[in-house]
């Protein structure tokens, strides 16, 4: 179950669930039945621990996955040895795609947060199955271009933006992507993210996150345990994302 919310700041509201289905949704979800049988006869369900490295930076992109259940990190080491988060990526969504379409060598590195089930589907079947289904190549370019226009937010966003919007922010995607609906407008999101892995997110300190995450627990905006946060008051974060930032 998705959380229904208003379009996050920025965001164009005609045609929104149209454009954005897939995105929103997931690759998988988005699929019909016939599309989803098909898919599964290319490829096979594995299984891997929480901590598992389900994909390497460089190496061949020789297959893709479909999430079922669990979360997996995508990070990318950078020259200093630092690893950046780029992004987290639940049930229904693709793992490996773009490595595959432009044939480079895989440019991230995706870690399983918890107990993960996926379907892997050799690269030259996953090509097979998407030129005869035209619909499903159609919904996997919604689902690409939807993540290069939230790349590119993020980008864009970051400069000149306070650390607690950037937050809010993020919450609130996070929350319209993933978040399970609560009694009384909560929402939970259920993801097992640390505050470092929330920081790296936003590209600010975990410090940053921390102390925006204890203003928000004393108002009564959200409540954390480990590695999950509930949303008690969606407006008021939606608040602190669309104030103009004080310089």
């Amino acid at each position: 179950m998705r959380f229904n919310s208003e379009p996050l700041p920025g965001r164009a509201d005609g045609n929104l669930v149209q454009e954005t289905l897939a995105n929103r949704q997931g690759f998988w979800q988005a699929l019909n039945e016939s599309e989803r049988t098909a898919l599964r006869a290319a490829g096979r369900t594995r299984e891997y621990a929480a901590g598992t490295l389900l994909c390497s930076q460089g190496a061949d992109p020789d297959h893709v996955l479909v999430i079922l259940d669990g979360w997996v990190k995508v990070t990318a080491g950078r020259a200093d040895g630092h690893e950046v988060m780029l992004a987290i990526r639940g049930p229904a969504d693709t793992i490996g795609e773009s490595g595959w379409l432009n044939g480079r060598p895989r440019s991230a590195n995706v870690k399983a947060l918890n107990r993960v089930r996926a379907l892997a589907v050799p690269a030259e079947q996953f090509a097979n199955f998407l030129n005869g289904h035209a619909h499903a190549a159609q919904v996997l370019a919604r689902v690409m271009v939807g993540r290069m226009d939230d790349a590119d937010r993020r980008m864009t966003s970051q400069v000149g933006t306070s650390g607690p919007k950037l937050l809010a922010l993020l919450l609130l995607d996070l929350a319209e992507r993933y978040g399970v609906p609560g009694p009384d407008g909560a929402v939970a999101l259920p993801l097992p993210l640390t505050q470092h892995e929330l920081a790296t997110m936003i590209g600010r300190a975990r410090e940053t996150v921390a102390r925006a995450l204890t203003v928000w627990r004393k108002d009564g905006v959200v409540v954390t345990q480990r590695m999950r946060i509930l949303i008690l008051n969606p407006g008021a974060l939606r608040e602190v994302a669309e104030a103009e930032d004080e310089f």
